[in-house]
């Protein structure tokens, strides 16, 4: 699909007379980039600037006032020149905050507890913006506007140059295009909430960027003093507004990740380089929803975001295959080429595996190292048959007591016998999950359906690889499978019921620490094939 940028009007040619638009967050790669309209407004307005009392000073303030007041006791505590201890002293003496026995003053207790010195009026100058579309304010503000030049246009499409000297990087961004901008300016106390909702998200993200970036300096709590004096210094309070400028329109650059734009999902990077925030995920749907052309150009991308992410998605799940494939040849040998079906079920085990430590993958890594085991014990019976006669089937006319007088003492006896030919094998413990196999093992010869339990098989090869009246009891696959899998009959049931725990309401989430236990048992049996002739497609 090719996706024509949109341009608001049909044969109408974006133009910028300026050339240049803002950009006040420099983009990563995400998959679309936009050039949104905004009326940018002058705003001046009268502020009280609070300038916050020094660091140092007041670490030495406390110190005075629990007592150290020695200029090289006031060294040792705060690691600072023993020089540059007194010429803070004697900054403080004669501001009044200390006396000449260095004790706090009045205005020095109430400098300690407030950190303030003292209120500066001065006019701010910042800039506000509105949308072009809706009139309405952004909660964003900038004392300064950063532009970027743009390189070309075609359809419309701009070039915009990014980066530093040196190292620019130019992207194309669609221009989402404004025929009549808004005529009416913004009110005062909008203007004066903009600011003050820009203060409050700025403030937050500073905070949460800056966590654990400074060191505790001198046992106090710098970090906060110093966040404290950058914030409330760098983005003073405003209360009233002066005056506001005519509005010129710009077009802001906002970087789009498609995939969490409209609902649901990642809130995109914020324009302002407020980390993420749902603003540009506002303005997109209030756009879509009063514009259909929009609307339909929105659906376009969103679309071919997915498809590449699909395509992603694919190439990540075959670089994984050849790995997973490259390994188990590596540790298994090239052996598993001439058995197919047994490699295609472990490789199907080890890729589910791979996906993630979620309760649905543990499950279906158990569900795929169950269907090899079905696979395997059925590939035991058709290559190495069990015998008909065997030692806990009864002979001759005591057969007809199978299901006579004597059924009860015959069944009993059969699993006696299997579990002396399991035990034989190195079996540790055949549940009773087993027992009801017996009724089968005594009926003839082996039917083998798809609706027969891996438990079934298990006692069939069991005959077949210790009963004494089998030809496959020398070197028979299940004697080494049961040296390194000694608890597999009990395993075997475990992973049976486990395999479909999602299914039902009770998911078992400690179950997910089961995905290595599945992996290792489904070796083994990978193994236990090997051993067996190869397989005929």
């Amino acid at each position: 699909m090719t996706r024509r940028a949109w341009s608001g009007r049909r044969g109408c040619p974006v133009r910028l007379d300026n050339r240049t638009v803002l950009v006040h967050h420099e983009p990563g790669d995400e998959a679309e980039f936009l050039l949104w309209p905004v009326l940018v407004y002058r705003v001046t307005a009268p502020t009280q600037v609070i300038r916050k009392i020094d660091i140092f000073e007041r670490v030495i303030l406390a110190l005075c006032e629990a007592g150290v007041r020695r200029s090289d006791s006031l060294a040792d505590h705060t690691g600072l020149h023993i020089e540059l201890c007194e010429h803070i002293v004697e900054q403080m003496i004669d501001s009044g905050r200390l006396t000449g026995a260095r004790e706090l003053t009045a205005a020095g207790r109430q400098v300690h507890r407030s950190g303030q010195l003292a209120e500066t009026p001065e006019l701010l100058v910042t800039h506000v913006f509105q949308d072009a579309f809706s009139g309405e304010l952004w909660p964003r503000s900038a004392r300064e506007l950063y532009f970027r030049p743009v390189e070309a246009e075609r359809d419309g499409l701009m070039s915009v140059r990014l980066g530093r000297r040196g190292a620019p990087r130019v992207i194309a961004a669609t221009v989402v295009h404004c025929a009549k901008p808004v005529t009416w300016p913004p009110r005062p106390e909008a203007v004066i909430n903009a600011i003050a909702r820009h203060r409050v998200t700025a403030t937050k993200h500073r905070g949460e960027k800056a966590q654990g970036e400074l060191p505790d300096l001198f046992g106090v709590h710098a970090e906060e003093e110093l966040s404290e004096v950058e914030r409330f210094e760098y983005l003073p309070e405003v209360h009233r507004v002066v005056d506001i400028g005519e509005p010129r329109l710009e077009y802001l650059l906002c970087s789009l990740n498609v995939s969490g734009s409209l609902v649901g999902g990642e809130d995109p990077p914020d324009p302002f380089g407020l980390g993420r925030s749902p603003m540009l995920r506002q303005l997109l749907r209030v756009r879509s929803s009063s514009d259909e052309r929009f609307a339909s150009w929105l659906a376009d991308v969103r679309s071919e975001e997915a498809m590449r992410l699909q395509e992603r998605l694919r190439a990540a799940s075959l670089d994984w295959a050849d790995h997973v494939e490259a390994d188990l040849v590596h540790r298994l040998g090239e052996g598993l080429f001439t058995h197919p079906q047994t490699f295609d079920l472990l490789k199907n085990v080890h890729e589910q595996a791979g996906r993630n430590d979620s309760a649905s993958a543990a499950e279906a890594v158990r569900r795929e190292a169950y269907r090899l085991y079905e696979y395997l014990l059925r590939r035991f019976i058709a290559v190495l048959p069990p015998p008909v006669e065997w030692s806990g089937r009864p002979a001759g006319e005591l057969r007809r007591d199978v299901r006579g007088q004597f059924e009860k003492v015959v069944k009993s006896q059969a699993w006696e016998v299997l579990i002396e030919l399991a035990t034989d094998l190195g079996f540790n413990h055949l549940p009773v999950e087993y027992k009801g196999s017996v009724t089968t093992l005594l009926s003839g010869p082996p039917k083998i359906g798809d609706s027969t339990k891996v438990w079934e098989l298990l006692c069939w090869a069991i005959v077949s690889a210790a009963d004494p009246l089998s030809p496959h009891v020398s070197g028979h696959p299940l004697r080494d499978l049961a040296k390194q899998c000694p608890n597999l009959p009990t395993d075997l049931v475990a992973l049976g019921k486990l395999r479909n725990s999602g299914s039902h309401a009770d998911r078992d989430l400690a179950a997910i620490g089961s995905t290595e236990w599945s992996v290792s048992l489904a070796m083994e049996a990978a193994r236990a094939a090997l051993q067996l002739p190869p397989e005929i497609y």
